[in-house]
């Protein structure tokens, strides 16, 4: 980042539904001013949003479980942030790393007096669409027994996809 208000926007989905995801922020801040006293040491400020379905959780917003929660404040102190999400639809989610506050030189030796890296770790995650989940199954069948004539039956069915797919389906004898 070179300025405070950029952001960087990517979309997961859970490798493994059945796992939790969880997600860290980090990155080397500048040295502070190392005065001491109630003075922040701290200079550039990155936030982690995670939204899922509407729901966004803020880096380092824990409940007593252990597990990210709504609601809380963006974390303006500490250079690592985390979000730990237990169950996960298997659906699409979007992070997003917001500079807060970029105020120093976050990398030195490069660019201007004002910018900032990070490196974003996701346990448990994938790039693109979420897997398609086809379930087919037979729900009633019917058969008309008539001595001397054609046997005929009736099958119906029920095909169900997830996920923002399209399917097409034969049924055949």
């Amino acid at each position: 980042f070179g300025n405070s208000g950029e952001s960087w926007t990517q979309s997961v989905r859970p490798a493994n539904p059945d796992r939790p995801m969880r997600l860290m922020l980090v990155w080397t801040d500048a040295p502070g001013h190392g005065l001491g006293g109630s003075t922040p040491a701290w200079n550039n400020d990155l936030d982690l949003l995670v939204t899922l379905n509407s729901t966004t959780y803020l880096g380092n917003v824990f409940g007593s479980d252990g597990w990210s929660q709504t609601g809380g404040t963006a974390d303006e102190r500490n250079n690592t942030e985390g979000v730990f999400l237990p169950n996960v639809p298997n659906t699409t989610l979007t992070l997003q790393v917001v500079a807060a506050n970029i105020s120093s030189d976050g990398i030195p030796n490069q660019g201007d007096d004002t910018d900032q890296d990070f490196a974003l770790v996701c346990y448990n995650c994938a790039l693109g669409d979420p897997e398609p989940v086809l379930t087919a199954y037979k729900t009633a069948s019917a058969a008309n027994v008539t001595p001397g004539r054609v046997f005929t039956y009736t099958l119906a069915s029920q095909v169900t996809l997830t996920g923002s797919h399209t399917a097409q389906t034969t049924l055949a004898d």
